[in-house]
């Protein structure tokens, strides 16, 4: 399944993403520290959603759109997280 394939992929991005930002979390300055926890806790709550749906395709209890949904939310998350740590 390609969906499937994409998650598992963006799952891995989201994890190096989320190791970039943590670190460039503690040397921030601009932006509070409650801007920087809520930036870096919705990132891991997309990868451990991914982690649930990956694990719902394992005991075939996910429909498609689910699967959809969850590329589509974990693509956002990604991209969110990607323009933090390049601002």
């Amino acid at each position: 399944m390609a969906s499937e394939k994409e998650l598992k992929k963006l799952q891995a991005e989201m994890t190096k993403l989320i190791e970039k930002a943590e670190s460039k979390a503690s040397n921030l300055k601009v932006r509070t520290s409650a801007d920087r926890k809520k930036i870096i806790d919705n990132a891991n709550k997309a990868k451990a959603k991914a982690s649930e749906v990956l694990e719902a395709i394992k005991t075939k209890d996910i429909k498609d759109p689910d699967l959809q949904k969850a590329v589509v939310d974990l693509k956002k998350a990604k991209d969110n997280l990607a323009k933090f740590i390049k601002n």
